[in-house]
């Protein structure tokens, strides 16, 4: 029997690889249009006349349907984008509209590479591109340049080119002030970087990236910390990786942008699974699975229904798994080829657990016939002939095991990674010692302790790299949060400008008001002491008139008084007179 734990290992990252064909495209370059958008604009579309309106909304209708298919995680109808894309394009050339003209061909180029026909996807974008660059139009070539860099294959071959499209685009919205395009450039060519194996590049380039997401208040960072994650694997720095990973969920929660977040729940239990914590990595399978379970997105509950029996597997719980996969399929069947793929790899996995030889052969048999609609340069390829081959070796089928494995290893030659020949040339050393092929066994094991010991070095440089790059993390992430404190203080500096303006307006106004006050309640007072130094000298005149009435009166009393005495003695002498007249 092979022990587990290298093909595991093997296993999980070939996975992980997989998954990282998610990464940027889980975050489209515009916006999806949501349900009810979507029907706006097809109302809108039965209604229109033949003119430029009508180009943009067929235009928009198109984009929409790629851009949910190149995100992987909605499936986009390519067959209505390519209608409404030539139907926009004949009415754009009838107009002579010229913008038209371009976004159809750019649209029309990145279908093509969607349907893996790459040359002919980046010509039409460069036809496009240079149309944009004879009408002037800077928005347009930097939507371009960024639609070139899609056209491209994710090969070692395409990738420096997506570099330098990239590059281009980012350059153009630097120079139209475009921050939140720019800083989803940087992401993208991060990506690339990491694709590359430059992953302290890669890593710093994301930091950037958030640094300049943050400092304009832009709130979806889900997706840049979801890279952020993957960097870290890279790096080996798991626990980080995780705290990235809950950063994703948590950031996808609070701004309600959920799309992506089965993606995130899967990253994070792969993660734990490579830490060999099943039963954490299962959890949050099942929070992916039940996440497309409501969103009712039939080939992705295939595809984590697959992963969470590849745990089952690892924890011995192979009835468990059967069970549960088929307990699935049943009620959320295969759609597409990719789907078909993934029940047969875990059918096939789960009776070879079961030692169900006959029932293990079938599914693999049927795996390898959908196989055949797979292009040879796709890494599961390589996988899946890897599949088969430790299939037979497992069941005595040596012969048939080596045509298998050495098929693995021929295709591993055009795409594939050193982990992946480590692995085909460990089984092929085992095959060969059981066949007494020793001179070829000793040189497959010779191969596999140099690769390994390479990936072993490797591992090395990267915590090597990972050292490095704490200093300009750290630094680089104080740095995010300067901006971000520098930010708000500058809102407060002019929020306090403005409650100061109000303050000053307001002041303003009541100091006026006291003036209107004060100058009031002044003209009161004058008009008080006019009417009381009137009053006070009426008072003096009556007054002085009352005094000269008291003279008056006086001198006529002293008049009296001299009558009175003058009477007084006439009434005297009288009297004497009288009484000296009756005497004598």
């Amino acid at each position: 029997m092979i022990p587990r734990r290298p093909i595991m290992f093997a296993f999980l990252l070939i996975l992980l690889v997989f998954l990282t064909d998610f990464r940027v495209r889980a975050q489209t370059f515009h916006p999806w249009l949501s349900s009810a958008a979507a029907d706006s604009v097809h109302r809108l579309l039965q209604q229109s006349k033949p003119d430029t309106n009508r180009v943009n909304w067929l235009l928009q209708l198109g984009e929409d349907f790629v851009n949910k298919s190149q995100s992987h995680l909605i499936l986009g109808d390519l067959d209505s984008a390519d209608r409404y894309y030539g139907e926009a394009l004949a009415l754009s050339q009838s107009l002579h509209f010229k913008q038209g003209q371009i976004r159809s061909g750019y649209l029309s180029g990145i279908l093509a590479s969607h349907q893996d026909n790459f040359s002919q996807g980046v010509s039409l974008v460069k036809q496009a591109l240079a149309l944009s660059r004879d009408l002037g139009s800077l928005p347009l070539e930097a939507e371009g340049w960024y639609y070139l860099g899609e056209a491209y294959e994710r090969s070692p071959e395409g990738l420096p080119e997506r570099i330098r499209c990239y590059k281009q685009a980012r350059k153009r919205y630097r120079q139209l002030g475009n921050q939140e395009k720019e800083a989803y450039l940087l992401k993208c060519i991060a990506d690339m970087h990491l694709l590359q194996g430059e992953y302290v590049q890669g890593y710093s380039e994301l930091l950037e990236a958030l640094s300049l997401y943050r400092s304009i208040g832009y709130r979806k960072l889900h997706y840049t910390y979801d890279l952020l994650g993957v960097a870290n694997h890279y790096l080996g720095n798991y626990q980080e990786a995780i705290r990235y990973g809950l950063a994703s969920v948590e950031s996808a929660r609070a701004t309600k942008d959920t799309a992506g977040i089965s993606l995130f729940y899967r990253r994070i239990g792969l993660l734990h699974e490579e830490l060999n914590q099943w039963e954490e990595g299962l959890h949050f399978l099942r929070k992916a699975l039940a996440n497309r379970l409501q969103e009712k997105d039939q080939v992705e509950i295939v595809l984590i229904a697959r992963l969470m029996v590849s745990n089952m597997l690892a924890q011995g719980k192979a009835r468990e798994a059967f069970d549960f996969f088929t307990k699935i399929v049943k009620e959320h069947p295969p759609t597409n080829k990719d789907s078909n793929l993934e029940m047969a790899i875990a059918l096939a996995e789960c009776h070879l657990a079961l030692k169900q030889y006959p029932l293990a052969e079938k599914y693999y048999l049927q795996m390898m016939d959908i196989e055949k609609m797979i292009r040879e340069n796709d890494w599961r390829k390589i996988e899946n002939y890897r599949r088969i081959g430790n299939f037979y070796l497992i069941t005595g089928q040596y012969g048939t095991a080596r045509h298998y494995l050495d098929e693995a290893l021929r295709l591993n030659t055009l795409k594939g990674s050193m982990q992946y020949a480590v692995d085909i040339h460990l089984l092929l050393f085992r095959a060969d010692s059981i066949q007494g092929h020793y001179q070829e066994a000793i040189a497959h094991y010779q191969r596999y302790k140099s690769l390994n010991d390479s990936i072993f070095n490797e591992k090395q440089s990267r915590q090597i790299a990972n050292l490095q790059i704490q200093y300009n993390t750290r630094e680089k992430e104080q740095n995010i949060a300067l901006l971000t404190q520098q930010n708000e203080i500058q809102q407060a500096r002019l929020k306090q400008k403005d409650f100061l303006q109000q303050v000053i307006v307001a002041g303003g106004v009541m100091l006026l008001f006291l003036l209107g006050l004060g100058y009031n309640r002044y003209r009161l007072k004058q008009q008080s002491n006019r009417l009381l130094e009137a009053q006070k000298n009426e008072l003096q005149t009556q007054h002085k008139e009352l005094q000269t009435q008291q003279a008056t009166l006086q001198e006529q009393q002293q008049q009296i008084n001299q009558k009175n005495q003058a009477l007084e003695l006439l009434l005297t002498e009288k009297e004497r007179l009288l009484k000296k007249f009756i005497i004598g």
